[in-house]
């Protein structure tokens, strides 16, 4: 059993709601207060110090409550209750960083922490905007002079490009990318990442579900040596418990600070 008898747990990346961009339309159901009352219980019983909600604002009428919601949910528990404001973007357009910034700035005035942006693959069928676009750039500045934090979560599991990995439940809700030649895979998500590092190296980034790299510890370490302001965040997609305990070893090497009772 894993104990944290010293240690604050603070949850860094919960939802209020799934948008409606990447949620199936089958489970969608429209965001209320009630999301806000939930991440209450959240916190309470999984007894957290603090929580962070990613609000992902994208460009749907469906998802635009996700913004004033989070907001509403950081009034609840002042200095526990922290919010990251999502971006409204045109998916036709080559992104404007000037005019992106501007937008943060506002969002930022309003309240919120931080900034959550997406390129999960399939909002990447799309925008089909690289992140390393040279439209991003001015944006990317901004955060990195004001030492915004940037909570972006980076493509999916590697399975959903693997057809013999690729479980049911990706395929038929459209998580499977293998015949899309379109849809960079991975490795090319991350080297267009990576460009962003080079240029932006004071980037304050966090990367959501470990960058999808938890079958390859060695490869998170070089990352995150190349790139020593990057974090990895640990909000775990179902592939990071198995790759994980594939080696327990290696995993306690990565994660010192963890004790085994």
């Amino acid at each position: 059993m894993i104990r944290y008898p010293d240690l604050a747990v603070i949850d860094a990346h919960v939802h209020i709601v799934d948008p409606y961009a990447l949620s199936p339309a089958e489970y969608f159901q429209a965001p209320s207060l009630e999301n806000a009352d939930c991440i209450l219980e959240v916190m309470d019983n999984c007894k957290l110090e603090a929580l962070n909600i990613p609000a992902i604002s994208l460009f749907h009428r469906q998802d635009i409550s996700c913004n004033p919601l989070s907001l509403y949910a950081k009034t609840l528990r002042p200095g526990s209750i922290y919010a990251f404001a999502g971006l409204r973007h045109d998916p036709e357009k080559r992104p404007d960083g000037a005019a992106l910034a501007l937008q943060l700035r506002q969002l930022l005035d309003a309240g919120f922490d931080g900034v959550k942006m997406i390129c999960k693959s399939n909002a990447r069928r799309v925008w089909n905007i690289p992140m390393n676009d040279p439209g991003w750039d001015p944006y990317f500045a901004y955060l990195a002079e004001h030492s915004i934090p940037l909570l972006y979560h980076v493509g999916d599991p590697e399975s959903f490009w693997d057809p013999a990995a690729a479980s049911e439940w990706a395929r038929h809700f459209g998580y499977y990318y293998g015949d899309d030649k379109n849809t960079p895979d991975m490795p090319a998500l991350r080297a267009e990442i990576e460009d962003v590092l080079v240029r932006h190296p004071n980037l304050n980034a966090i990367f959501a579900h470990f960058l999808f790299m938890s079958s390859d510890l060695d490869e998170a370490a070089a990352f995150l040596e190349r790139h020593p302001n990057a974090k990895l965040d640990l909000t775990p997609g179902s592939e990071m418990f198995f790759d994980f305990s594939r080696d327990p070893g290696r995993a306690r090497e990565f994660f010192p600070g963890i004790r085994i009772a």
